[in-house]
């Protein structure tokens, strides 16, 4: 869980969160710029302009963003060495193996712009004020 405060109301909220150090390369903040930076949010408990909020990110999207992180470069670069030994030979593995890794990272850009990919943090319950 992290807490969060809540900077724009509403189904999808915007809320400001403090950057961890275990997040720094997750991604799901769009522009990190700092330690405080804005992440949408679904929120189910309508929570208001202001309130102190706690934040959960559903395990699940870990999971599937590790799985294409590393599945699809993998096997984009398995097929392109497969393909460039069975036309070339081993000459051929080599250079085919990269071509078919840079291909499944312009897969794997536009595979991260689909909609299904993106999961939201979800806010599940207020948090009492804290004096900083």
């Amino acid at each position: 869980m992290q807490a969060a405060v809540v900077v724009e109301p509403g189904p999808v909220a915007t809320v400001m969160i403090s950057r961890e150090p275990m997040c720094a390369n997750c991604g799901l903040c769009s522009p990190a710029t700092g330690k405080k930076h804005l992440v949408q949010a679904v929120d189910r408990i309508g929570a208001k302009r202001g309130d102190r909020v706690l934040l959960e990110f559903p395990m699940a999207g870990f999971l599937r963003a590790a799985a294409l992180a590393f599945g699809i470069p993998l096997a984009g670069l398995v097929a392109g060495v497969a393909a460039g030994y069975v036309w070339r030979g081993p000459g051929g593995a080599a250079c085919a193996g990269m071509v078919g890794l840079a291909l499944a990272y312009l897969l794997l850009r536009r595979i991260d712009r689909l909609p299904w990919c993106r999961e939201y943090p979800v806010i599940v319950a207020t948090c009492q004020q804290e004096h900083e």
